[in-house]
């Protein structure tokens, strides 16, 4: 019921679902390394924004990957020199937190969310998306994910989290993605843990559902 819960979620949010799966982790830090540990090999170059996310470069870092840092600006990545470096370097994936960027707290402009997209799809570098910070504008507009702008494809990994705004000690996360790749990670998990704990689960999908 949780995973159909949160695909209802993510079609709210924009994101088309047919033909996606959902796989539940324990928290937004499970699903990077799952996906890492599916996708990444030791030595691939990861192009992320720089800063970000404390504990994802040390994820990166212990699966062995080399970081390329993008500097960001006050609307989101710098795209000249995204460009740049896609251009220069064999980028396996990117990593990117489009909205309340950790840390800096910065939301890419939509105009700007496009342009990435574009420039991903160019050069065939799939991306992974960190929405675990969405849920924290209380007003204005909704800001589409990436996951929601890329159309029917496969090309951004979605990993979310509520553990921000809900409860920070119910270490529930999940992964978006592909139904083929998700099968390929769920594999990944059930080497190292079998499941996120099921009693969680269940609390969480009441607490959402009523």
């Amino acid at each position: 019921p949780l995973i159909e819960y949160l695909l209802h979620y993510m079609n709210n949010k924009g994101v088309n679902v047919e033909g996606k799966d959902i796989l539940i982790t324990n928290g937004f830090t499970e699903g990077f390394d799952i996906v890492l540990s599916a996708l990444a090999k030791p030595g691939d170059h990861i192009l992320c924004e720089n800063p970000t996310h404390n504990t994802a470069i040390k994820i990166m870092r212990l699966h062995g990957q080399k970081i390329v840092g993008i500097d960001i600006e006050e609307d989101g990545i710098n795209l000249a020199k995204l460009e740049k470096s896609l251009s220069n370097k064999t980028i396996s994936m990117g990593f990117l937190i489009p909205s309340y960027h950790n840390p800096t707290g910065i939301v890419m402009s939509p105009e700007k969310r496009v342009e990435v997209l574009k420039i991903f799809a160019r050069h065939r570098v799939p991306i992974i998306e960190d929405g675990f910070n969405e849920e924290l504008k209380y007003s204005g507009s909704h800001l589409s994910p990436l996951a929601a702008l890329c159309g029917r494809g496969n090309s951004v990994i979605y990993i979310g989290s509520l553990s921000k705004v809900l409860f920070p000690g119910l270490r529930i996360g999940w992964i978006l993605g592909d139904k083929e790749l998700i099968s390929k990670l769920e594999s990944v998990k059930r080497s190292r843990d079998i499941h996120t704990s099921f009693l969680d689960q269940a609390v969480l999908y009441e607490y959402l559902a009523t």
